[in-house]
């Protein structure tokens, strides 16, 4: 019978992703979700004592956050357990679903809601750049290609803005303002803010979109960065280019999309930029994006 509720539930996580997709969600958000959500109908699945909707109760779900917690990662032979961060996205993914339930009268409460998200261990950041070290990540881009436009309107606007990595390779045509100066982004929680754009990322954005865009890119791809192949822009692939950047303008330090986010919020702070303003425009609260998390910030 548990198998039956499994294909039943299954339906609605289709409808579910539906949904999300037409409010806008990124693909990869999407992608997580479907994932997470697939691994507990198999989990259903597995289980006698499940014949309704009505049985997935708040003890039901705590037996899966248990088995979440046992649970060793399947492509790691290292790890013993999942991280607190991967069972944090299977439990959001839950709530979603139970959420859309409720809202569709399939189901009168949502349990997941009483469930305890596992904490994260807070990490400092270890490592922030020199404004003289992003100007010479900058220039170490060659410019003489579209991939190299491409490349710098992402520095610029990684730097200059200090959004996630999600944050950045989600990012649309259709979500950015060049006129008016912004760029909205779809961050943690699946919350949307504005954030505004320098003069220097504005520039390098004008001249990415268009010179080097419709070089890379065929009509209709909606992806902000495209790949080298002309699709929508891969983390790994940009990951290189930091990487590679980093190593050619002379850097010792790794460089990633976490990096030049703490760089961007450390050198306003340094700038004297009110806190407040910081938290507003990395997406963070008070409680998620706390002074002392920013070095120098003393």
């Amino acid at each position: 019978m548990s198998r039956e509720l499994a294909v039943r539930l299954g339906g609605w996580v289709e409808e579910l992703l539906l949904a999300l997709r037409h409010r806008g969600y990124a693909e990869r958000t999407l992608r997580t979700y479907g994932s997470d959500l697939r691994d507990w109908l198999g989990w259903v699945a597995d289980r006698e004592d499940l014949q309704n909707i009505a049985d997935l109760t708040r003890p039901v779900l705590s037996a899966y956050q248990q088995h979440l917690f046992a649970r060793a990662p399947r492509r790691s032979s290292r790890a013993r357990r999942l991280s607190a961060s991967t069972q944090q996205h299977h439990l959001a993914a839950l709530r979603a679903l139970f959420r859309f339930l409720v809202r569709e009268g399939v189901a009168l409460v949502n349990p997941a809601l009483e469930l305890d998200m596992p904490r994260t261990p807070r990490r400092l950041p270890r490592i922030v750049l020199t404004e003289k070290e992003v100007l010479r990540m900058l220039m170490a881009v060659d410019l003489s290609t579209a991939l190299g436009w491409r490349n710098r309107a992402g520095l610029e606007l990684l730097y200059g803005t200090g959004i996630r990595r999600s944050e950045f390779l989600g990012a649309r045509l259709t979500d950015l303002e060049l006129q008016g100066g912004w760029l909205r982004v779809l961050g943690k929680g699946d919350r949307e803010r504005v954030v505004p754009l320098g003069r220097e990322a504005r520039r390098a954005l004008v001249v990415y979109l268009e010179k080097a865009r419709p070089e890379l890119a065929p009509t209709g791809v909606d992806e902000l960065f495209v790949s080298r192949r002309g699709g929508p822009l891969g983390g790994r692939e940009f990951d290189g280019v930091l990487t590679r950047c980093a190593r050619q303008a002379g850097l010792k330090k790794p460089v990633s999309f976490h990096t030049l986010r703490h760089t961007c919020a450390t050198h306003l702070l340094r700038g004297r930029a009110d806190i407040r303003y910081i938290q507003t425009l990395l997406g963070g609260t008070p409680a998620s994006t706390p002074r002392r998390s920013i070095p120098g910030s003393r």
